[in-house]
């Protein structure tokens, strides 16, 4: 079965069963394990699904299949204080897909390297982000106890013009190598 992590904190988290179950020796053994998570009776609007045993918190995993189809483009770009900044861009144009690497972020660059994508690919590499319980991260990770550092912006477009956007400096959600992951499963140079 696979591992639902938090996307607070990255510890695994346990199914919610809501209402009063029917109890029995495996129910309490799936709560003694923290694989089951008991959430009471009261009725709430869209539930959490899960729960996070280490740091208390219920998660509502707001994924949903329309996201992804609506993804037109998904920029990242990360770099440091001395210019070392790097981008990948995926995007969907029409019936075409392309992957975009981008050595420096200056406007109007053209990009360093371009692929053309397949729609599976392209839908594969979508999916592989949304995953990473992107739709569940804080919009800005910051430390401001490190200085000349690493900063990084995540931007996702739609076919009707909305833009979600997280950001950060020396600081990123939990998860964060999953994404690396995610982000860098295309035929181009790693963006780390």
């Amino acid at each position: 079965m696979t591992k639902i992590r938090c996307p607070r904190c990255g510890a695994e988290t346990a199914r919610i069963l809501w209402g009063m179950p029917c109890w029995s020796e495996k129910l309490q053994e799936e709560v003694n394990e923290k694989k089951v998570y008991i959430g009471g009776c009261d009725i709430i609007e869209s539930p959490p699904s899960r729960h996070c045993y280490n740091c208390g918190k219920d998660v509502c995993y707001t994924y949903f299949a329309v996201d992804e189809a609506e993804t037109t483009a998904i920029e990242f770009e990360i770099g440091d204080f001395f210019g070392d900044c790097k981008k990948l861009v995926a995007e969907r144009e029409g019936c075409e897909f392309t992957g975009k690497y981008y050595y420096s972020t200056f406007p109007g660059d053209e990009p360093d390297i371009k692929i053309k994508l397949t729609s599976k690919e392209y839908k594969d590499y979508v999916h592989g982000i949304y995953m990473t319980y992107i739709k569940e991260w804080n919009e800005r990770y910051d430390n401001p106890d490190i200085l000349d550092g690493t900063t990084w912006e995540i931007t996702i477009r739609f076919s009707d013009g909305v833009e979600w956007r997280w950001s950060g400096c020396n600081a990123y959600p939990p998860l964060w190598d999953t994404f690396l992951n995610a982000v860098n499963s295309l035929a181009l140079p790693d963006v780390r």
